[in-house]
């Protein structure tokens, strides 16, 4: 998937979320945990999918001997947690309209829970029950096929950017008074994709850049940031001569590595010296080089 096609399913999923919330009672603080906990379920379902054969093969192997081991056992080791047949995305796609879905999705948490008890506490459950307190009891199952959408070979890193997006989107939605809880729902996702797989961990880039905002802007408001950003006034771009360039408003910020200059310009120095040193000595092989090709070419 390109970056603009995946840009294309981040607004679209987006949208369709969106436009589902607006159509009941539900404020973005109860909405945005049971979604994000949808998008984790499918990133799960995806990544025991990966590995479903191999896990089977091993269970079938070792049935009935000594080595036997339970197939949540080998499901946990092979790729980080087991999904059980009723915590299966398509499992919870496939139910009749007639069924409680919320339920099924609190069990379906509970039971990965269960399994890899690192994770208790971190997953949506009753949360999902506020999806259905309205009339409209659709909305599980609608969000369900919207995650559908994602392609089932979507990789850790496209779940990590999918899930940024929305974490964006939610707090905008929501207002600053509300940065605890997208801290927390942060925190939990960071938990869980470390504890999945090795493949999961090129996703820890994400949080980073989440951190690096939140340190920078702590009170989740808007202020300048020298080397950043800053709102400049229509003065300021007027003295400007109206030019764009970033960089004449941000300012540049220098990093305190603790040398002082005298200490800097000594490493520099030293730093040139090896330099030269390392051109004298390719100098010296491209002439041994040389000649040693005329010898061999019969020419010396």
């Amino acid at each position: 998937m390109t970056p603009d096609e995946l840009k294309q399913l981040e607004a679209n999923l987006w949208q369709s979320a969106d436009t589902l919330r607006a159509n009941s009672d539900l404020i973005s603080s109860e909405y945005s945990t049971p979604v994000l906990g949808l998008i984790f379920l499918k990133f799960a379902d995806n990544k025991y999918r990966q590995h479903e054969m191999e896990i089977q093969q091993e269970h079938d192997k070792f049935k009935g001997t000594r080595r036997e081991k339970d197939i949540s056992e080998i499901a946990i080791a092979k790729c980080g947690f087991y999904l059980p047949d009723r915590a299966r995305y398509d499992y919870l796609l496939k139910l009749p309209d007639s069924k409680n879905i919320a339920e099924a999705l609190k069990d379906a948490m509970t039971t990965i829970e269960e399994h890899k008890p690192e994770l208790k506490g971190v997953l949506p459950q009753d949360e999902y029950f506020r999806l259905v307190r309205g009339e409209d009891k659709s909305i599980p199952k609608r969000l369900l096929k919207n995650f559908a959408d994602i392609p089932a070979d979507a990789t850790g890193d496209m779940f990590g950017q999918i899930y940024q997006y929305f974490l964006g989107k939610f707090a905008l939605a929501e207002g600053n008074n509300k940065r605890t809880q997208i801290d927390r729902q942060i925190k939990a996702l960071k938990t869980t994709l470390e504890m999945l797989h090795a493949e999961v961990k090129s996703a820890e880039s994400y949080f980073t850049h989440i951190s690096w905002l939140q340190e920078r802007f702590p009170n989740a408001e808007y202020e300048d940031v020298t080397g950043l950003c800053k709102l400049a006034t229509l003065e300021e771009v007027k003295e400007q001569d109206y030019s764009l360039n970033p960089g004449r408003y941000v300012g540049v910020v220098i990093e305190e590595d603790g040398k002082t200059e005298e200490e800097f310009i000594e490493e520099i120095l030293e730093l040139n010296k090896e330099l030269e040193q390392l051109n004298r000595e390719a100098h010296e092989l491209e002439s041994i080089i040389a000649h040693n090709t005329r010898q061999i070419a019969g020419d010396d």
